[in-house]
Order: C-alpha cells, then sequence, then structure tokens
C-alpha cells in the first residue's frame, strides 16, 4: 500500500543507474515522476526526467542502493529532489514505455519524448560525423530522444534517432549494458505506428566546458524488457549480430559497350553501404562473373554455416536471358531456380526456417511500356534495358522471397546513376527501416519506381512471417 503522501513528498520510478559496487562507491540515479491514479493503487509515470540529489551532489551512494534494494523500476518516495524511503511497488519498465507519448501528441499526463535531436535541443549541434552534441545556450537540459538502433563501442553510445540522426555519445550509464569494450548492438524495439514512442534514451547537457559549451551525454538507456527484444510471433527473428551474409552478384562489363551495365556500381556502393553499415550484414560482392563462377559463388556461400545468423540476402545483377536464366559475362546463361537451390533446406541445413532473400535487377520480358515507348523521356536519362528474364520463376519452397525489379514481360530499366529499382529499394529501406517490414518497404518502393515510370517491381514469396531488417 502506498498510504497518504505529504504535501512535499513524490513518487519516482527508477529507469537508470549504475551498477552498485561493493566498495563504497556512489551512482547516479535518474529517475520519471509518478502519480498515483485517482481512487486505486495504480501508479503511472509523468512529466520529465530528473537527477536524483543526496546533499547538493548528483549521486547516492551505492549503499544506499543496496541495502533499500533500489533497482531499475522500483518506485520509491522522495521529497524534493531527495530519496526518503522505498515503497514495495515495481514498475516494468516496458509499462513505463508504453506510457511514453511524443511532445504534441494526444494529451493527458504522460511522459513525453521527442524524436530526435532538433526537436529536443533546437539549439544543439550535431558534430561533424556525429561524435557528439553540443550548445552554446542551455536550454531544455535533458530529454528523452526516441531511436531506431543502438550500438555500444568502448565507452560510447551509437544511436540513429527517429529523425534519422546519426549521434555518437559519451555513454555514462555504460555499465548497465556492456561489461567490456566489445561492440555490442542493443535490441531495439520495432514502432509499430507513427505515434509509438518504441525505444528512448535520456540525453542530458551537464556542465560548460573550457570552449565555453555545453556537451550532451546518455545518461540513460530505456529498452523493452530490460533490453531483451520483444518476442513477436508473426515475424523472423533478426537480432544476431552479423544478421547474416550478405552476397552480391554484379555483373557489368560484357565485352560490348551497347551490353555493358557500368552505371551498376552505383547500385552495388549503394546496397553495400545499407547492408553493411545500417542493416548489419556481412556483405561480400563479386563482380563480372561468367554464368558457372555465379553457380560456384552461391555453392560456397551454401556451404557455410549460418547457425549463428538470422538471415540470408543474395542481390544478382545482371542482363536476363530466356529460358528462366541470368546471362553471364561469358554470354552464356544459368538458371535462377539453379542459384537459389543451392540454399534449400536439404542443400543448406544451417538456413532452415530462416528467411532468404533474393533481390534481382534484371528483366522479364522484352515488352516496353507507354513511359519508354518511342524517344526515351528525358528525366530517365541514357537508360536502358537489362534483356531479358523468363516469366516462370518462384520460390522453391517456404522462407523464400524474391523481390524482382519488374513484373513478368517487361524490361528493367537502368540509367547513368544506377537502376530504378535498386535505388528506389535503398532509399525506402533506409526511410522506413525502423518501423515497416520488407514486403510493405518494396510495396513502397514500388509506387516511387512507378512514379517516375510505367515500371513495376513484382515481388514473388513464400514467407510465413514478416521480415523487419
Amino acid at each position: 500500500m502506498l498510504g497518504n503522501l505529504s504535501a512535499n513528498s513524490s513518487l519516482s520510478v527508477v529507469f537508470s543507474l549504475a551498477k552498485a559496487h561493493r566498495q563504497n562507491h556512489t551512482s547516479i540515479v535518474h529517475c520519471l515522476k509518478c502519480e498515483r491514479v485517482a481512487n486505486s493503487e495504480q501508479i503511472r509515470p509523468y512529466g520529465q526526467p530528473f537527477q536524483l540529489f543526496v546533499n547538493g551532489s548528483h549521486i547516492i551512494a551505492n549503499d544506499c542502493l543496496r541495502n533499500n534494494g533500489i533497482e531499475e523500476g522500483s518506485v520509491i518516495l522522495t521529497e524534493g529532489n531527495c530519496p526518503i524511503s522505498t515503497t514495495e511497488r515495481h514498475l516494468e519498465l516496458s509499462d513505463v514505455l508504453s506510457q511514453l507519448k511524443f511532445k504534441g501528441t494526444s494529451s493527458g499526463s504522460s511522459i513525453r519524448s521527442y524524436r530526435g535531436i532538433a526537436e529536443a535541443f533546437p539549439n544543439a549541434n550535431i558534430r561533424v560525423g556525429g561524435k557528439g552534441i553540443s550548445s552554446y545556450s542551455l536550454g531544455r537540459q535533458c530529454a528523452l530522444v526516441s531511436v531506431q538502433s543502438l550500438k555500444t563501442v568502448d565507452d560510447r553510445i551509437h544511436a540513429t534517432t527517429r529523425l534519422g540522426e546519426e549521434v555518437n555519445l559519451y555513454n555514462s550509464s555504460r555499465n548497465n549494458y556492456k561489461e567490456s569494450i566489445k561492440e555490442l548492438i542493443l535490441p531495439v524495439k520495432r514502432p509499430t505506428s507513427e505515434d509509438d514512442v518504441g525505444d528512448v534514451i535520456l540525453i542530458s547537457f551537464g556542465s560548460r566546458t573550457k570552449q565555453g559549451n555545453y556537451v550532451g551525454t546518455c545518461e540513460g538507456i530505456l529498452l523493452n524488457e530490460d533490453g531483451s527484444a520483444s518476442e513477436d510471433p508473426d515475424r523472423y527473428k533478426m537480432t544476431s549480430n552479423p544478421r547474416g551474409y550478405c552476397l552480391i552478384l554484379n555483373n557489368m562489363d560484357y565485352g560490348i559497350e551497347e551490353k555493358n551495365r557500368q552505371s551498376a556500381v552505383w547500385d552495388e556502393q549503394g546496397l553495400h553501404d545499407l547492408f553493411e553499415k545500417e542493416l548489419h550484414f556481412e556483405v561480400y560482392a563479386f563482380r563480372d562473373l561468367k554464368y558457372f563462377e555465379m553457380q560456384q559463388r552461391c555453392e560456397q556461400f551454401a556451404k557455410l554455416s549460418h547457425d549463428n545468423y538470422d538471415a540470408f540476402v543474395c542481390i544478382i545483377m545482371a542482363h536476363g536471358g530466356s529460358g528462366d536464366s541470368i546471362e553471364g559475362v561469358d554470354g552464356r546463361t544459368i538458371g535462377l531456380k539453379q542459384l537459389m537451390s543451392e540454399f534449400t533446406s536439404v542443400r543448406c541445413p544451417s538456413l532452415a526456417g530462416k528467411p532468404k532473400v533474393f533481390i534481382v535487377q534484371a528483366c522479364r520480358g522484352r515488352m516496353r511500356d507507354q513511359f519508354h515507348d518511342g524517344e526515351e523521356q528525358a528525366d530517365s536519362g541514357s537508360s536502358s534495358a537489362d534483356s531479358t528474364l523468363a516469366l516462370s520463376s518462384y520460390p522453391l519452397e517456404c522462407d523464400f522471397l524474391l523481390a524482382f525489379a519488374t513484373v513478368p514481360g517487361y524490361v528493367a530499366f537502368r540509367d547513368n546513376h544506377g537502376s530504378l529499382f535498386i535505388q528506389a529499394l535503398i532509399e525506402t529501406i533506409k526511410a522506413d527501416k525502423a518501423r515497416e517490414h520488407l514486403l510493405d518497404m518494396l510495396t513502397k518502393a514500388a509506387k516511387r519506381v512507378t512514379d517516375i515510370s510505367n515500371q513495376v517491381p513484382g515481388p514473388a514469396h513464400t514467407l510465413r512471417y514478416k521480415i523487419y531488417l
């Protein structure tokens, strides 16, 4: 029971504190104020976060933490900013997160969060390369910022905010989330809607530096289920680091000027950066392969152990040939199904039950849509087709996804900046990976392509669950 609170006392829930050492050390403790719901024993957090003060200092003796059993989620009684005692109540951090609201959204006394640095600290600047946040005018001292990815490296944390800002901050809460300097990707909850705050970090600005500015630090990390990714029965597991192998087969030089695909270098570069730096795959790219070399590469990766990985991605960019095939730079073709078959559960048992994504930039016929009839449109540049790919391609068994550049029967176009489909897919995944699953992102990418042409990408799949990259 909570009993009656005095006029000067209030409730707070602890959401971040350093581990209490056995020596008589001290810890910074961050809390959120709480209120008791009228006529009930239910309590809920509200307002902005703050640091607990003891005798004018920003710290609490670890003996106090241990003796009172204070931990993340503990509800404590405070007077002013000083802790008086603990209660027997404990809030699950996932329950606290569920009550967070973005500033300016639905009314109520729920805690406010921000989508990024620009909203939380309008006067602050993210330094070049993202390493640090500084401000010469100290406005708001601390704020909860929603994130879409988190990674600890040494004593710093690398975060991507919901606004897409990439920041690299000193992480004063690191003892809670890592024991050594080993790089660790933290599992961040995928937001289910635009109003879902997801997981957050507490960023605060402390004392002034010798250079006269204030520097932001990460003071706390609030993750669902104490940092564990929620198990969703409707999605594939995607928490390993790396997520898996990403194999890129890019045929550009066919030895004939009108057949060469030199602009595909931009597709390869964009895909390599996306899957390695943002999606955490181990990427291997190979160029200008003969027909049998494409199969050899697929055989090579199928023989590798995928036991510690969650997925496999193969991206093929080449001319399509007749009879359901991909053309090597030697002019000979190999069947797409033959390449895919290397990764079935029989030939590659370590990928059984895991998603296998094939992205194919090649034409699927010789028909040209009205947009490309007659002379090429100016905004498509010197666009050209990637030959033909037959109409019968389809996944071989469960857990396969084929993302085609175009629907059956039609060519797929590229220009001097790469292919319409690959560039649209890269842009879409970068923008929406935090909240959309892959099939929905393929739909959005298709719209991007059709907005500038009549080419329509065509996916086919035998997926059983959603893929969140």
